[in-house]
Order: structure tokens, then sequence, then C-alpha cells
């Protein structure tokens, strides 16, 4: 059964990536196959983490947990390697089953602002990408995803420089200058956005 869901994974990935919307990927030269990174990006809509996937197939993915409630979704989501974090409490298990996935190699991806924000609210976004990322000694990597859907419409997914905080982990007990990266990673998204969206 696991084969099976992650072949048809692979196959949407594929026509998602070549057929349904032709993406079309800016600052590729921004990643590096050496580096691990906790990427991070704006939220739109439910299929963000397969256009990012089909840009960085080595990638976890922190899913809000409510997902893993329905056992359909918990088996495709698992196969496609994410994993729940309890976006309501302070989830210290996800946070180092997180640092664990880094450490192992992987990317991890995480939507800082927690939710779907198509409409462009003014989304608070949370600290728990800042945080893994100190945690783990890696460098956060800011994607902006096009907020403009449709289907065959063309994507374009924008990929910017590599943000490093110091590694002092003293940092993580500041909350006010996790909060100060966290809204300097978030500038560093919604910047990349066109200025006639």
């Amino acid at each position: 059964m696991a084969k099976i869901i992650k072949g048809i994974i692979n196959g949407y990935l594929k026509i998602t990536k070549d057929i349904v919307h032709k993406m079309k990927y800016e600052g590729l030269e921004n990643i590096s196959e050496n580096e691990t990174y906790v990427v991070v990006a704006n939220h739109v809509n439910w299929a963000d983490p397969i256009y990012i996937k089909a840009l960085i197939p080595n990638i976890a993915v922190m899913a809000k947990a409510e997902l893993f409630k329905l056992p359909i979704v918990k088996t495709v989501i698992k196969e496609a390697g994410a994993f729940p974090v309890d976006r309501g409490a302070k989830d210290i298990k996800s946070v180092l089953h997180a640092t664990h996935v880094l450490k192992e190699g992987k990317n991890l991806l995480i939507f800082p602002e927690g939710t779907r924000n198509a409409k462009k609210k003014n989304v608070k976004a949370k600290k728990g990408a800042v945080t893994i990322a100190i945690t783990a000694g890696v460098k956060l990597l800011p994607i902006y995803l096009d907020e403009k859907r449709g289907l065959f419409r063309k994507i374009t997914v924008k990929i910017g420089e590599p943000i490093e905080f110091e590694k002092n982990k003293d940092i993580l007990k500041d909350r006010e200058k996790l909060n100060e990266y966290t809204e300097i990673v978030m500038d560093k998204i919604y910047n990349m956005r066109d200025k006639n969206d």
C-alpha cells in the first residue's frame, strides 16, 4: 500500500510541475546541495507543499495535527514526509523530531504563518521555524509562492538567499529576539512578491 501511495504522490508531483501548472522557479542558484535548510514559505492553499516538494524532494513537512485524525489523509501525508505539530501548544516533541530530521540531512518545510493566507491577511507568524533553525544550526531558505492561482496557470516559485542567524543558543530564551528574527524572515518572503500582485 505504501509503495502505491508513494507512486501516486511522485506521479502527481511530476504532472503538477510539468503539466497542470508548468511551475516556474526563480533563484535556483540560492539552493546548495551541500546545505540542509529549514524551508520557510507563505501559505496560499493545500497544494503548496507539493510545489515545494517538486523543487526539493528531500524534505519533511511540519503539518497541523488535525490532518492526522483523518485516516486516508494521514496515510498519504505521512508517505509524503509529513509529521504532526500541535499548533495550539508548545509541542516539544515535534520540535525535537524536526531537529532530528535536519540532523539526518533532510530539509524541513514550515509555513510560519501556521495557516493558509491566500487573502493576504495580517497573520502573525510563529517563531518555531527560527527556533528550530537556531537549535539545529542550519540556515533558513525563504520561498515565495505565487498567490495568483488557477488550473493550468503558470505558478512562479521564488527562492531567496538563505538566512543565517547567530548560533548562540542563549537567543532561544529571548522571545523578543526570536519574534524580531521571525519578522525578518517574513519580510524576506513577502519582499519577493511582485509589486502588481
